[in-house]
């Protein structure tokens, strides 16, 4: 019987994900998530510019680059991750 979850990973010269986490053999990289476009680093790309997509890591990020992968609070001109939920009743 065959595996049915999706393919993440696979080797580092492949060009599509081959196995699911539980099977990808060691040395397997995440293929499905954008790694952070400094040579040498394998973290995953967070962090960018508003208008551009997420290129850097933590490490790697500059002062002008904001977290693009996090959900934002809905007020206009607020960066911070939202906390609560407001409930009609």
């Amino acid at each position: 019987m065959s595996c049915l979850r999706w393919p993440s990973y696979g080797s580092p010269d492949a060009r599509k994900p081959e196995f699911c986490a539980g099977h990808a053999p060691a040395g397997s990289v995440n293929k499905k998530k954008k790694k952070c476009c400094v040579d040498g680093c394998r973290s995953t790309g967070t962090f960018g510019s508003l208008d551009d997509y997420r290129m850097y890591c933590v490490q790697h990020k500059d002062i002008t680059h904001r977290d693009l992968r996090s959900r934002k609070c809905n007020e206009e001109g607020c960066d911070k991750q939202p906390s609560y939920q407001s409930f009609k009743g």
